[in-house]
């Protein structure tokens, strides 16, 4: 079980999704949970360079006069990539689990995403965060 984890390193995500099939033994589960990059919310600054995101970011804080300095290496991991990469990594059976949590999203904005969300594909792929179930073969 991994919640919340690549997204605080997600320069080695090839590396650590590879030890999850390494301690798992055959048959075992993978449950991951982690920041979407491809969310409803967060797809429009996915595809721009890092350094411009985090500037992104940091400027988003410092207008919200937000006590939270966010720290530059936590980045929304990509649940298309994660899936990838588990395949790559020998994990069978990858399913991505519909959701409908959108934290911290204010009224207008969370009534778009609940009305999207009702398109399968969105609610699969789309929400805040993503989950991922895989079986190690």
């Amino acid at each position: 079980c991994c919640i919340d984890l690549l997204h605080h390193d997600p320069d080695r995500l090839e590396e650590i999704v590879r030890s999850f099939h390494r301690v798992l033994r055959p048959g075992g589960r993978l449950f991951l949970e982690d920041v979407n990059a491809w969310g409803l919310l967060q797809m429009w600054k996915s595809p721009l360079p890092r350094p411009l995101r985090a500037a992104l970011r940091s400027l988003w804080h410092r207008l919200r006069s937000s006590r939270q300095r966010p720290a530059p290496y936590e980045f929304p991991t990509s649940v298309f990539r994660t899936g990838r990469l588990l395949a790559e990594a020998g994990f069978e059976e990858i399913t991505a689990v519909p959701q409908r949590a959108w934290p911290n999203t204010p009224r207008p904005a969370l009534a778009a995403c609940r009305a999207l969300s009702r398109i399968p594909r969105i609610r699969r792929y789309h929400n805040f965060h993503y989950f991922l179930y895989a079986v190690k073969r």
